[in-house]
């Protein structure tokens, strides 16, 4: 999958430079007309932005998802969903929350500290 998602920014940044490249490109003749010397400091600076960051954007969104975030997820643990207390919705629960008192006769209340020990 990370493959994929690197794959994916680094086509979406490419496009994205072709269509600024396409576009400071007729600013430019649209300004100076077609068959004038072609000088890339006079393209119109508007374009020149998403050129350079999409021309940025395309090797460095790979790098990111290659090489970068499986060096940051390395060694950490999925996070699991366990819950508090397994013994279910409605009835009371096998030990207290509160103190840790195992409750061997299924009461309502702790015996230890009078915490209740219903589930809602």
């Amino acid at each position: 999958m990370r493959f994929l998602r690197g794959l994916g920014v680094g086509v979406l940044m490419f496009v994205i430079w072709v269509f600024a490249s396409i576009m400071g490109a007729l600013s430019f003749i649209g300004e100076h007309g077609i068959g004038t010397e072609m000088d890339l400091a006079l393209m119109s600076p508007i374009w020149s932005i998403p050129l350079v960051l999409s021309f940025i954007g395309m090797f460095l969104g790979p790098i990111y998802y290659w090489i970068i975030e499986p060096i940051r997820k390395k060694g950490k643990a999925p996070v699991k969903y366990t819950p508090i207390n397994p013994a279910g919705v409605g009835k009371v629960a096998d030990f207290c929350q509160e103190c840790g008192w195992k409750n061997p006769s299924k009461q309502k209340f702790c015996g230890n500290c009078g915490a209740d020990l219903s589930i809602y």
